[in-house]
């Protein structure tokens, strides 16, 4: 199992971390905080705070998609680089970002199971799913607490 464990909401990106893992970009509303928030894109990057502060390729697309009364955060979970693309395959088909224009169709990976904790987590449609062996659609399954 991959345990991922979400830290933000950063609003400023200079706060970002600097770690290999995987973000999402959010579009946030709330006075002075978060009181409700909706993923908008999920990518990955060997250093978080690099991929944002340099520019990200998508930024007036997140700029496009807020409404009025919200503002770009975004969340991050450490991920070892070596399953980088896994992970974020996983999230953004269970996830289907509307940003993301890739990765949406199917998961590519050998099967596994996928747990989501921390801030941030509630924005996802299931904090806990998993792929099984065949990998198709078909294959996605939630996965209930009480199962476990």
């Amino acid at each position: 199992m991959i345990n991922l464990q979400f830290d933000g909401y950063w609003e400023n990106i200079n706060d970002l971390p600097t770690y290999t893992g995987i973000y999402t970009v959010c579009a946030v509303s709330g006075y002075k905080c978060v009181a409700r928030s909706r993923i908008l894109y999920i990518g990955k990057t060997d250093n978080i705070k690099d991929r944002h502060y340099k520019g990200h390729e998508h930024l007036y697309d997140f700029l496009d998609h807020l409404h009025i009364g919200e503002r770009l955060a975004y969340t991050a979970a450490p991920v070892d680089g070596r399953e980088l693309s896994k992970v974020e395959n996983a999230l953004v088909y269970m996830q289907q970002p509307p940003i993301n224009d890739g990765l949406t169709e199917s998961y590519n990976h050998e099967a596994d199971e996928f747990k989501i904790n921390g801030v941030g987590s509630d924005d996802f449609k299931h904090d806990h799913f998993g792929f099984s062996t065949d990998n198709d659609c078909d294959s996605f399954y939630p996965i209930e607490d009480e199962e476990l």
